[in-house]
């Protein structure tokens, strides 16, 4: 994993300062659905608290998809379970929250 982390971090340093935003309903859902069919065995959801306020830089998707990623590897369930949960904060940010069993 530190290997992942470490290409994660050089990701985000090289492409920090390009303009490229999304809007979180526009690229999470794909994802998702992209993760679940890497992931048969695991039940992957995703709740958007819309409307969004923010963007979020696309070099984050990277990270959201090695965390998707762990998390079903170290579940220790049959069926694995993961929820992504992206909502707006008091303070105009966007939390993304990734949640396994």
């Amino acid at each position: 994993m530190t290997g992942e982390l470490k290409e994660v971090q050089k990701l985000i340093e090289s492409e920090s300062g390009k303009p490229d935003h999304k809007l979180p309903g526009d690229f999470l859902p794909d994802i998702v659905e992209s993760q679940q069919s890497k992931h048969p065995e695991a039940d992957i959801s995703l709740t958007l608290d819309a409307p969004f306020t923010g963007r979020i830089p696309v070099y984050v998707q990277k990270a959201i998809i090695e965390a998707i990623d762990n998390a079903v590897a170290a579940s220790t369930e049959e069926t694995p379970t993961v929820g992504v949960t992206v909502a707006n904060t008091d303070n105009n940010w966007i939390k993304i929250t990734i949640a396994d069993d």
